[in-house]
Formats: structure tokens, sequence, C-alpha cells
């Protein structure tokens, strides 16, 4: 007998070449690239700034950095604008001056500091070419008025209490 046999070693496939990529580097791809679009969005999403905390630092600057007295009322005037803008709309308090803005201002909180005591002041503050008055006084009625405009209502308070 014939001791060898016709046999043939295993057909082996051609070597893999490197594209197109297995289907699992398709999906690493793709993961891949929503983590670096969603990192992207996340890191310039808009943040919340809390506007209140904001001004008082604004506040504090304006009477640690300006020395003229007139500037700094203008300043603290602005600012009051701004946050009474944000806190009653532009319709409501933009256009008001003189006593009515006074008032608006004392209408958001319990006391009457800007219409009957040192925040008379900003009545004609934006206006005035000197000033020689005491603005201490204006500076602590405004940074408790921004506190109190911060703090949530005593309504909400008692419902969040609950």
């Amino acid at each position: 007998m014939n001791d060898e046999l016709p046999l043939r070693g295993p057909d082996m496939p051609d070597p893999l070449g490197w594209w197109p990529p297995a289907p699992g580097w398709w999906i690493v791809l793709i993961v891949m690239l929503i983590l670096a679009l969603t990192l992207r969005w996340w890191l310039r999403r808009p943040r919340h700034i809390n506007f209140w905390i904001e001004a008082q630092k604004r506040l504090k600057h304006i009477q640690e950095t300006a020395d003229d007295h007139l500037l700094q009322l203008q300043q603290v005037s602005s600012l009051l604008r701004r946050m009474a803008i944000l806190r009653f709309g532009r319709e409501t308090s933009a256009g008001l001056t003189g006593r009515a803005w006074l008032e608006l201002l004392d209408s958001a909180w319990p006391r009457h500091d800007f219409s009957q005591g040192a925040g008379v002041l900003l009545e004609d503050a934006p206006y005035r070419r000197q000033s020689e008055s005491d603005i201490s006084e204006l500076f602590s009625i405004t940074a408790a008025w921004l506190q109190y405009q911060q703090a949530p209502p005593p309504e909400e308070q008692v419902k969040q209490d609950v």
C-alpha cells in the first residue's frame, strides 16, 4: 500500500486589512463622537447666574474703588435701575424718575428708606454736578434692598419648609 496519502493542509484566509474597521470600532467611534459633542455642549452651556449676588459684589466694588461721591451716586443709581428692571420688568420701572422711582424701590420691601430716608439722594443723583453728602447709609440700604430681593418671599419660604 501506498503510505503517502494526498492530503493538503487547511486553507488559511487572507490576513485582515485595517480598513474597513470591524463593527465594534464603528460603535466606539460613534460613542466617542457623542461624548465629545456632549462635553462641548456642557462646557459652553449658559450657566445660571444669580444676578442679585453679582449686584452685591458690584455695589461693594463701587464702594471700595470710586473716591468721587457723585460718581458713586450715579453708579449706585444705575445699578439699582438695572436690578429694578430685572425685578419689575422694563415697562414698569425703566421710565420712572423722581419720587415715583423711589416709591417703586420701596414697594419691593417693607421699609421706606428710599422715599423717606437716605435713598432720597437717588432722586436727582444722575443730574447733580457735585455731591458732598454722606452716602454710606445709601450703600447700606442698597445692600439691604439687594439682599431682600435675593431671598424668596415669606410665602414661598413656608411652602419650601413644608
